[in-house]
């Protein structure tokens, strides 16, 4: 049994057979038939299809969101007013997702192997978020807000990275030679236009033909006037958001990440004369059929809001632009017969296969508000907000309702009141009528219809149904610009109120970042790895970088910079100024230098929304940074330092002074030391000459004295014995008395000290 493509999924002139067995041989390969069936029921058997229950919950919530009349039912004759809850949460919660993505960079960085590796982590880092914020022509903020929007409003927001072949084409004038005439007419990407020439005398070093030796000399030349077209075909990189019901995935996939799924598809319309240009050849897609069968699915026609958006308009008339559905699929299986089953791209148009080849990439990344676990499918912030606008769509209506009964009410009148000309009627129904005529008692005749307020018991419910919207989505606007909310609050209050409140905007932003654009980074930075011809200069951070992939390892570690508290500016920037006062202050006790403080202030202008921090502030590790500059002198410390060193030439003058004068006095007191030792010698000489005469002297003295002794002896032998004894004992008395007075002398005592010394040294 075949399936029509045409019939289920809007495609023109082909089938897709689901049926066909993939019978084969070992090591046969798998025949387009065969293949066109595998993919067929893959097709059949996948996730987004537009006749599934995921199309029903995506249009269900654009519904809400648009307001679409009908969505929430109404009686004939009552309020038909919507509430717009979703729309309120998607376009609330959006700006603060986009503002962490785009107005700062370094979102997420690749993170260095090695030590060698971080000056090219940090340049691949920068080079890739440069070029997703200026791909698609610079145009990659739109393609991140569409990829966005799809992720609050759907269960699944999906965006396809690839690499698209321009052309660019530059038209100008050329003046050159004869050789730069032919290098023009050999280069294939340069078409000449238009050519005019004129000869000119110009003075050229040539040799001399005597000589030999190079000489200026003049001659005529042939110089050419050029218009010429300059065609290349360049890589660009694209971002394309895709709508959900062209993204086609495997419906085993438990995961949000596409790259483990088995089969991923991009299903979209082109018309013919794109895929000619895309390089489909023109003969085989005419064979594909004609696209008059072309069907719109229910979900791309539920999106064309307005009548002008007609979805049966077509260009039957203009066989060039009629429409193909173009399946391209990623997907494993074993295409060679050995077993083992390779990742291939096989694109199909129709029942025909125009690529099938084994590639290592796939372009499709997904996106989700909120994760669930084991599941491809999440939960977007249109989901857990659709039955709050069904509730408060219908208390709203019924307190307009309400109103507009209590504000208009009804008038009972009997009918025996009724005048016969119908006067009564006809006044009642003029609202200019002054007075409305009736039979018989008026006040019996009619009355009002009773009609009781709920303003009272409804508003509480709505309100309180108001914060349940809060609790979910974390969407609080009201504590940033309600000015009654700004006067009764204290700053802290508040604040810790506006923090609670962007909690769950924070965490949206940490799982955008750490799931959708992760992917988006090492996406991007393969496909520049793999097409090389890309090469070009960009400017960042003030200064221009060269940008050649070919030296690029592959990267798969990745950090994400933004996460909880991220969205807190306020409080980032102050701390980051606390942070710059610090190392400050560091920087004096050698534990900060001028690159750390540099990282602090780029923090700083990132949390600020500022640009680029080399526009404030020179980066210290770049070339051409001087460090800081000299303060000027301070003329107070000119004066205090001459001051100083004049105090200190006058105690260097001093001092030397000091030191003449003792080298002087040392040298004058040295010398009348010497002087004195000297004469002590010399008295010592004269002490010892003077003992040595007194000792001489004592000995003669003595010799004498006993000489006289012998002599006055023998004199005396005459007299009496009496006498002679009487005189000797007078004279020894004498003698003495005499001896007692020379030892009583300091010249005996130390003449007898000496002699004593003496006769000790001698013995």
């Amino acid at each position: 049994m075949a399936r029509q493509i045409a019939a289920s999924h809007g495609a023109p002139g082909g089938t897709v057979r689901r049926d066909t067995p993939v019978d084969r041989t070992p090591g046969e390969e798998m025949s387009d038939h065969q293949i066109v069936g595998f993919l067929g029921r893959k097709i059949f058997q996948s996730m987004n299809d537009e006749d599934g229950d995921l199309s029903d919950v995506r249009q269900e919530n654009l519904n809400l969101y648009l307001g679409k009349e009908g969505t929430v039912p109404s009686r004939e004759g009552y309020s038909k007013f919507d509430t717009r809850e979703v729309l309120e949460t998607v376009e609330w919660v959006l700006p603060s997702v986009l503002r962490v993505f785009t107005s700062g960079d370094r979102i997420v960085v690749f993170d260095p192997v090695s030590e060698d590796d971080e000056k090219t982590s940090e340049q691949e880092t920068d080079i890739t978020n440069h070029e997703i914020l200026k791909s698609n022509k610079g145009k990659g903020f739109l393609a991140l807000h569409d990829w966005f929007k799809d992720a609050l409003m759907y269960p699944n927001g999906y965006l396809k990275v690839y690499m698209e072949e321009a052309i660019k084409t530059d038209v100008g004038r050329v003046t050159t030679d004869e050789i730069g005439l032919q290098m023009l007419v050999d280069d294939e990407d340069v078409e000449i236009l238009e050519q005019d020439s004129h000869t000119e005398i110009v003075e050229l070093d040539l040799p001399d033909p005597q000589t030999g030796q190079m000489t200026p000399q003049e001659v005529e030349v042939e110089i050419f006037d050029l218009r010429v077209r300059t065609t290349k075909k360049i890589m660009e990189l694209r971002l394309l958001p895709v709508p959900p019901e062209e993204c086609l995935v495997d419906n085993d996939l438990t995961s949000l990440d596409l790259d483990e799924a088995d089969f991923v598809c991009h299903r979209v319309r082109k018309t013919f004369t794109q895929l000619v240009l895309e390089g489909i050849d023109k003969d085989e897609l005419e064979e594909v059929g004609g696209g008059e069968n072309y069907q719109w699915n229910d979900e791309r026609t539920n999106r064309l809001f307005y009548e002008d958006e007609d979805p049966d308009a077509s260009d039957e008339d203009d066989p060039s632009m009629r429409t193909y559905w173009v399946h391209e699929c990623y997907v494993w299986f074993d295409y060679d017969g050995d077993g083992i089953g390779e990742f291939r791209k096989v694109v199909l148009i129709g029942d025909h296969i125009f690529e099938n080849e084994e590639v290592n990439y796939q372009p499709m990344i997904a996106l989700a508000s909120i994760l669930m676990a084991h599941k491809h499918t999440g939960l977007s912030y249109a989901d857990i907000t659709k039955d709050l606008q069904l509730l408060m769509t219908t208390l709203t209506r019924q307190l307009l309702d309400n109103t507009y009964k209590v504000n208009i009410g009804k008038k009972l009148i009997s009918e025996d009141s009724l005048t016969e000309d119908g006067m009564t009627m006809e006044a009642m129904l003029d609202t200019s009528a002054e007075y409305i005529p009736v039979r018989g008692n008026a006040q019996m005749a009619m009355f009002a219809e009773p009609q009781t307020s709920i303003l009272g018991e409804i508003l509480p419910i709505i309100q309180h149904m108001g914060e349940q919207k809060k609790l979910r989505t974390g969407v609080a606007p009201e504590l940033s610009v309600d000015p009654q909310v700004l006067q009764q609050a204290t700053a802290g209050a508040f604040a810790q109120a506006l923090d609670d409140a962007s909690q769950r905007t924070e965490m949206l932003v940490r799982i955008f970042a750490e799931t959708g654009i992760k992917q988006l980074m090492l996406k991007v930075h393969q496909l520049m790895r793999q097409h090389q011809d890309i090469e070009k200069a960009v400017k960042m951070r003030g200064e221009w970088i060269s940008v050649d992939p070919e030296g690029w390892r592959d990267r798969t570690e990745l950090t994400v910079n933004v996460g909880l508290g991220f969205n807190n500016k306020q409080v980032m920037v102050q701390l980051l100024f606390q942070l710059i006062v610090m190392q400050e202050k560091a920087m004096g006790q050698g534990l900060a230098d001028h690159k750390r403080v540099f990282n602090a202030l780029r923090k700083l202008i990132e949390a600020a929304n500022l640009g680029d921090v080399n526009q404030y502030f020179l980066d210290p590790s770049k070339p051409g940074w001087k460090g800081p500059p000299e303060p000027p002198p301070d003329p107070n410390m000119i004066v205090a330092e001459a001051n100083a060193k004049s105090l200190e030439a006058d105690a260097q003058r001093k001092q030397q002074e000091m030191q003449g004068n003792l080298q002087i006095n040392g040298m004058k007191t040295q010398g009348e030391l010497q002087i004195k030792q000297q004469g002590v010698q010399i008295d010592g000489k004269r002490v010892e000459l003077d003992m040595s005469k007194l000792r001489s002297d004592v000995r003669k003295w003595q010799e004498d004295f006993s000489l006289k002794q012998r002599n006055d002896a023998s004199k005396r032998d005459n007299v009496d014995a009496d006498t002679d004894l009487k005189r000797a004992q007078i004279g020894e008395t004498n003698a003495e008395a005499g001896l007692k007075r020379v030892e009583g002398s300091e010249t005996y005592q130390e003449a007898k000290r000496i002699t004593e010394d003496s006769d000790g040294s001698e013995g």
